[in-house]
């Protein structure tokens, strides 16, 4: 999306639904070095990291989720630094856009931009106003 990474993602309701999903990005990872990738499971109920899975097996599956993780999303994994957009659109125009850099730390702190974001600022502007 306007040379945005972007994972794919699929809402399932067991640990087989996981499987399956883990199953099939491993089986299109094109490089050799995404065969050992993790995919996420996210909580739907949840909001942020809470209840946040890293799953890279099917061992995995069955030692880390049971049946409160279900319905979830489960996410490919993407390397990379991550971004976090906050879009307001109304009437299909953009009121306000905030983009920060990710980073987890044991609570809330403000960060100043990176290069990296700003040079990817007008792309993300691009891919929101198509939106």
């Amino acid at each position: 999306m306007a040379g945005l990474q972007v994972g794919i993602f699929e809402e399932v309701n067991n640990k087989a639904g996981v499987a399956q999903f883990l199953k099939r990005v491993k089986e299109v990872s094109f490089k050799e070095n995404e065969k050992n990738h993790p995919v996420h499971v996210k909580l739907l109920d949840k909001a942020g990291t809470v209840g946040h899975r890293v799953i890279y097996t099917n061992k995995d599956i069955e030692e880390k989720l049971n049946h409160s993780s279900f319905p979830c999303l489960v996410e490919s994994h993407l390397e990379g630094k991550e971004f976090s957009v906050e879009t307001f659109i109304y009437d299909g125009k953009i009121q306000f856009m905030n983009i920060s850099d990710y980073v987890v730390f044991e609570h809330s702190i403000m960060v100043p931009p990176s290069d990296l974001l700003e040079k990817k600022r007008p792309l993300v502007r691009q891919a929101m106003e198509r939106m």
